[in-house]
């Protein structure tokens, strides 16, 4: 039998990857180099009137290097429901710009 081949999450919401390094030697807890964020508006929990919600998610390397298996992980964190789309596009925006300046501390006052 032959195996299909799976689309990524990813791929199926339309997310967005980006990446930067780090520029500068500031030495604070700015997003490590070659890091990647992967970004993506997702449904919501719909409102008790039955309004579809969405919201802003955005998956950013974890803190720590990398674990036992060689491997760094990724956390993903998510905004707050919205009953605009454009009102959760903002959301992400924010959120990466605060990765951007911070690293995962930063993303975490924002959400």
């Amino acid at each position: 039998p032959s195996l299909g081949r799976r689309r990524s999450r990813s791929a199926s919401t339309g997310s967005i990857k980006m990446s930067w390094r780090k520029g500068g030697g500031d030495g604070g807890s700015a997003p490590a180099a070659d890091a990647d964020v992967a970004t993506a508006i997702v449904d919501g929990i719909p409102r008790s009137s039955g309004e579809a919600t969405w919201r802003a998610e955005v998956t950013i390397p974890r803190d720590g290097g990398a674990g036992p298996l060689g491997k760094r992980g990724t956390t993903a964190v998510r905004g707050p429901n919205r009953i605009d789309k454009a009102m959760a596009q903002e959301d992400i925006d924010e959120l990466v710009k605060a990765y951007k300046s911070g690293g995962s501390a930063e993303v975490r006052k924002v959400q």
